[in-house]
């Protein structure tokens, strides 16, 4: 994941390029020419007053994919500055859609479908509702819970909270109660609360990013591999 490049609000010539929903490459830039935008008019000289709309086109710059996203929002006024570092007036695009599952993380191809579904739906959710989609990643969690067939229920027939079943497989799979419960305790503030900050939506990305790989790439796998290898020869090889 490329944390730099998602943020709140970006220069007209600031946009990055987005990873493409097709050949998921950093490869979808915005398309200038279709860049259409309409300012408030300024009253009054009162220029970080004003609020206006924009739309356009991101489209990828590998000739032999060529994928299209719309995307739409708001802009707000702000401040840039030059190279002699002096002030200057700048207008800030604030993203509200981008119509496709851009994706912000890289899902390990067997990643199972349940647990890639509401992700990807977080994806969409980025920047048009955080509460959403830190909600949605909450979800995602409980289906990788359900994946690995960690209990719903109690053995005397209760409801199990996800605090303990995320306890319960920490059990099973070491090193990922920490990031779970984070996913937790996240998309439950975007559940009661409506909403979360820019930045943790980005980390909780980050942090899920690194479990899902461990999980579903065999990387963890391997490394445990190498490790028992490694304590059982102390570097010496194993004999032939």
């Amino acid at each position: 994941m490329n944390k730099h490049i998602w943020r709140e609000s970006y220069s007209e010539h600031g946009f990055p390029a987005f990873p493409c929903p097709k050949c998921r490459k950093y490869t979808l830039r915005l398309d200038k020419d279709t860049l259409k935008k309409r300012m408030e008019p300024i009253h009054d000289g009162a220029y970080y007053d004003r609020v206006g709309a924009f739309s356009g086109l991101f489209r990828c710059i590998n000739a032999w994919c060529g994928n299209v996203v719309s995307a739409a929002g708001k802009i707000v006024p702000g401040l840039d500055y030059d190279q002699d570092g002096d002030p200057i007036e700048c207008d800030y695009y604030s993203i509200k859609a981008l119509v496709s599952d851009v994706p912000v993380i890289d899902l390990p191809k067997a990643t199972p479908a349940p647990v890639q579904k509401p992700i990807k739906a977080a994806f969409s959710m980025l920047w048009a509702d955080r509460g959403a989609a830190a909600n949605k990643l909450r979800i995602s969690v409980e289906c990788v819970l359900d994946h690995f067939q960690v209990p719903k229920r109690s053995r005397a027939g209760g409801r199990l909270t996800l605090a303990r079943r995320i306890e319960l497989f920490e059990d099973r799979s070491e090193g990922h109660l920490d990031t779970f419960d984070a996913l937790r305790e996240v998309g439950n503030t975007g559940s009661h609360e409506g909403d979360v900050t820019f930045d943790a939506i980005i980390k909780s990305f980050d942090i899920y990013e690194d479990a899902l790989r461990d999980l579903f790439s065999g990387r963890k796998a391997e490394r445990a591999a190498i490790v028992k290898e490694l304590k059982e020869t102390r570097g010496r090889g194993r004999r032939r």
